[in-house]
């Protein structure tokens, strides 16, 4: 986790999560915080068959990720 100081508001941390936005109860995980819906601009692995079952975790996904151009 990457940390940094904003001038007068001291410590700020911010944790990034995926909630898998296509099943039903997804976003009942979300019950504090700031939700951003990126599925419209990062490249989602689950479009490709191939990848649909996997993770980020695994080098080739996340290299697909890492693919969306930049806007």
């Amino acid at each position: 986790m990457q940390t940094t100081h904003l001038p007068g508001r001291g410590l700020v941390a911010a944790v990034i999560s995926s909630i898998g936005i296509r099943h039903d109860s997804a976003l009942g995980l979300i019950d504090t915080g700031l939700y951003l819906d990126l599925s419209r601009v990062l490249r989602n692995p689950a479009d490709d068959l191939t990848m649909r079952y996997r993770t980020g975790l695994d080098g080739d996904v996340h290299a697909h990720v890492l693919k969306t151009p930049a806007p």
